[in-house]
């Protein structure tokens, strides 16, 4: 699948752990797996791939998000309904110029809001409650 652009796998009751293959999609630049029931934790090299839109939302996943975060050129990020530990790491100051949505609320993150948020240029839309 070289030219696969947009990868939307929502709302169909997957289970197992994250889809290891999404990460050798040369092409891909939108990757959908909300409402799903994947579990586990996300790989850090998710993050390392030019992806536009992450959407990780409502699934079982528990992992702490990796400093590999701020590599991502992503205009939006939606870790709502997760299992995060830990922070927001310092590195998500380097997504200033492309974060426009981050929406991570009801996801386990405590406290740690980090003056890098204030960075983000782009951003229009912060939830994290």
């Amino acid at each position: 699948m070289r030219l696969l652009h947009k990868l939307d796998v929502s709302n169909n009751r997957l289970s197992g752990g994250f889809p290891q293959h999404i990460l050798c999609l040369p092409s891909v630049r939108y990757v959908d797996l909300r409402f799903n029931d994947l579990r586990g934790p996300v790989p850090p090299a998710l993050f390392d791939k030019p992806l536009d839109a992450i959407f990780l939302n409502d699934n079982r996943f528990d992992f702490e998000l990796p400093d590999s975060l701020g590599n991502s050129p992503a205009s939006v990020l939606v870790l709502a309904n997760l299992r995060l530990r830990g922070c927001i790491p310092c590195s998500v100051g380097r997504m200033a110029g492309t974060l426009g949505e981050l929406v991570a609320l009801n996801s386990g993150l405590r406290s740690c809001l980090r003056q890098e948020l204030g960075w983000l240029r782009e951003l229009t839309l912060l939830d994290l409650s």
